[in-house]
Formats: structure tokens, C-alpha cells, sequence
């Protein structure tokens, strides 16, 4: 049986999801979620975090991939990744 919780979080989406679903989402993630994220990371961290600062990826990879092509300036850069 679904209990309660889940279904005022499935509503809450729902409800800001409206408009845009199966359509495109931001392309950093739907912002009412990422304020969850920044609001989530302020209480378990005690320190301040911007949801405009946070950004969904589809896992970590992708997230580091993006990092990663972020400090590349230039055709000349490299990066070098050690495997555990």
C-alpha cells in the first residue's frame, strides 16, 4: 500500500510539473527540485547553498565529464584520470 508521503510528494510534483511534462525540462533541472537539493545541503551541511549554483545530472559521470570539459581551454589541455 502507498502510504501518505508518497502521494503528497507525487501531487507536489505533479503540480510543479505542470506544463512541461513529457516536453523538455530545464536544462539544468527543473528548478523547484534543485531548490530542494540546495535546501537539503544548507541542513546536513550547516553551511549556505545556492539552488542557482546546483545543477541535475543523469549520474555522477555525466556530472564529471562536464566538470572536466569545463577546464579544458584548449585543444593543447589534457587531462589525466587515474584508475582506482
Amino acid at each position: 500500500m502507498i502510504n501518505q508521503d508518497c502521494k503528497n510528494r507525487a501531487k507536489y510534483y505533479l503540480k510543479n510539473m505542470k506544463g512541461v511534462l513529457g516536453a523538455y525540462t530545464e536544462g539544468v533541472g527543473y528548478s523547484f527540485i534543485r531548490k530542494n537539493v540546495a535546501k537539503f545541503i544548507s541542513e546536513r551541511d550547516n553551511f549556505p547553498s545556492d539552488w542557482n549554483h546546483v545543477i541535475l545530472t543523469e549520474g555522477g559521470s555525466e556530472g564529471v565529464a562536464m566538470v572536466l570539459e569545463l577546464l579544458i581551454a584548449s585543444e593543447n589541455d589534457g587531462i589525466l584520470v587515474p584508475i582506482p
